[in-house]
Parts: structure tokens; C-alpha cells; sequence
């Protein structure tokens, strides 16, 4: 079972580990950048939590936090076309940290990926400035990993395309035909003509 808790106050973030604890795979979300690395680094900040709790739920893989609600919305876009998460083929769109480089040092989308791969999507992506990824220290798990060809049969094969930087020489348009399942965060579908439920802004 994959759970969301959305908000990771004094309330939320116990209710959260608690369904950790009975086996849950959950995500906390919240928009204070602050509370998630210290969630993520093994440090609560509320007094009736202790480190060891929030540790312990971080050892079993079945917790963790993110400020990134795209993979709520990559869920309920999913949903809508009747598929689940876990067994989902996910395209993430840009692997650059910022559009039009070819720089993926400290970029979000390498979460992104980790994030959907943990909870059973079959992850791959497509930046026409980074072809293979290479080895680093903090994403060593997907160096080697080779960018997907721009063409309608490779598209077309993934349940949804989660746009993560949206780089000027992509085509939009093209993406409009051959996707029928869009989740957009970076409003680079904002004036391209698309069907009702194929974009899912985030």
C-alpha cells in the first residue's frame, strides 16, 4: 500500500510513521524545504518524536520526504487512465537542474526518478543535452543509464511523461500527439493544443 500524507506538522508526521510502522510505503510532503532535509537526514523537530523514530522509519525504505507534489499528481493523473503507480512505464522529461544546460549536478529530477522507482514505477528519461548519465557519488545507482530516443514509438510506450525541465529545443507539440498522459511542471504545454485530462499541471 503507497500512502501520501500531505502536511508534516505535529499532527501529520506521527500519523505518517504510524503507517510506516504497519507497512505502508509513505511520503510525507510539505512546502518547508527546512523540514524535509531534516526529516531525510534522521532529525525531528517535534518534541514528542525522537531521532530514533524518525531513523528507524528512514531504515526500512518505507519513509520518506519531499516538497516535490508531482509524484501526487503523476499518481492522480495515472489513476484517471485507470493504471496504478507500481508497474507504470514513467518517462521524466529533462534531467538538467535548469533548462537548456547540460549540468544534472544537484538536479531534482534525479529525486524525482529515485522517488517513483522506490514506490515500482519502471523509470526512464529523456534530456537531449545529457545522452548517458555519468558516474557520481550521489547518483551512482543510475550511471550508465542512456537517454530515451525523441520518436513516437519510444513516447508512445509510457504510461505518463512527467516534465521536469522544460528545455527550449524539445517539441511540445510532438509530445501533445504522442503522449497521451502529461504531468506538467513547468508549464511548457501552457500553448500547446491538447485534449481534456492528457495534461496534469503540478
Amino acid at each position: 500500500m503507497n500512502i501520501a500524507v500531505i502536511g508534516l506538522g505535529y499532527v501529520d508526521l506521527p500519523l505518517a510513521l504510524q503507517f510506516a510502522r504497519a507497512g505502508a510505503a509513505v511520503i510525507g510532503l510539505d512546502i518547508d524545504p527546512a523540514k524535509v532535509a531534516s526529516l531525510n537526514s534522521g532529525r525531528s523537530y517535534i518534541k514528542h518524536i525522537s531521532d530514533a523514530d524518525i531513523a528507524s522509519a528512514l531504515a526500512t525504505s518505507r519513509f520518506s520526504a519531499s516538497t516535490d507534489f508531482s509524484l501526487i499528481r503523476t499518481i492522480e493523473a495515472l489513476n484517471h487512465h485507470g493504471k496504478p503507480l507500481k508497474g507504470s512505464k514513467i518517462l521524466v522529461i529533462g534531467l538538467a537542474y535548469k533548462a537548456d544546460v547540460d549540468d544534472e549536478r544537484e538536479s531534482p529530477s534525479y529525486y524525482l526518478m529515485d522517488l517513483l522507482a522506490k514506490y515500482g514505477a519502471e523509470v526512464s528519461y529523456y534530456d537531449p543535452y545529457i545522452p548517458v548519465i555519468k558516474p557520481t557519488r550521489e547518483h551512482s545507482h543510475w550511471a550508465g543509464t542512456k537517454s530515451v530516443t525523441w520518436d513516437v514509438p519510444t513516447i508512445s510506450s509510457f504510461d505518463a511523461c512527467i516534465i521536469s525541465t522544460a528545455h527550449k529545443v524539445i517539441n511540445w507539440v510532438e509530445l501533445a500527439r504522442w503522449s497521451g498522459c502529461i504531468i506538467d511542471t513547468r508549464n511548457a504545454m501552457g500553448g500547446v493544443k491538447t485534449a481534456p485530462n492528457q495534461v496534469w499541471k503540478s
